[in-house]
């Protein structure tokens, strides 16, 4: 998980590919087709790379259940705050993206490790 971590924080966070997502966020209501684009594009391909993942995860027995497999949003939630956060709250109060997916991951997963 760590490796996804410094990822998203080096290879999206860190860039102005944070600005895309952004922009997607703000203005795909007003323009669906660049919301198709982006979802066609690179959401699609994602979730269903994702959805793989998680499939051997679960038959592995690394994931209790297919929670994560049906609704794989969960893991992106913590990117997306912390992109509209920068946007709007960065200057007010600096976010520690990193520490806050960690939080996260760590929170999400607690059930998995402990087992039944």
């Amino acid at each position: 998980m760590a490796t996804s971590i410094e990822t998203f924080v080096r290879e999206i966070y860190g860039t102005h590919r944070k600005e895309v997502m952004r922009l997607i966020i703000s203005e795909g209501p007003r323009f669906p087709k660049l919301a198709e684009f982006y979802y066609s594009e690179v959401l699609s391909r994602l979730l269903k790379a994702v959805r793989a993942r998680l499939a051997r995860a679960l038959e592995r027995g690394e994931i209790a259940d297919d929670t994560l497999i049906r609704f794989p949003q969960l893991l992106g939630a913590p990117s997306v705050i912390s992109i509209i956060w920068h946007g709007l709250f960065d200057r007010f109060e600096p976010l520690d993206v990193g520490g806050l997916m960690r939080a996260y991951f760590d929170c999400l997963f607690a059930g998995a490790r402990r087992g039944p």
